[in-house]
């Protein structure tokens, strides 16, 4: 999770200095991650942040980093209770 919470960090730079890709590049890095985990439309938005970031569309990338940190934060707080469970199962 905390190269993924890295990763997160390193696009919202890449775009705060319009660096298209950069995005498509971390993009592409982290939307098989995410979705092996379950994380499905995280994992969609990674993948059309690497095709956006291609053709660097910045109102399409705009968009779609507001979306970033709601999604990311979800899929912490799922994973986060998901082991706490695990744990609580175990013992």
């Amino acid at each position: 999770m905390a190269s993924s919470a890295q990763a997160v960090t390193q696009l919202r730079a890449a775009w705060q200095e319009r660096r298209a890709e950069e995005i498509s590049a971390i993009g592409h890095r982290i939307k098989s991650s995410a979705r092996s985990v379950g994380a499905i439309e995280f994992g969609e938005l990674c993948a059309e942040l690497e095709q956006v970031g291609k053709t660097a569309d910045w109102s399409q990338i705009d968009s779609l980093i507001t979306q970033l940190d709601p999604l990311f934060a979800a899929v912490e707080r799922f994973i986060v209770r998901y082991c706490s469970e695990v744990s609580h199962d175990g013992e």
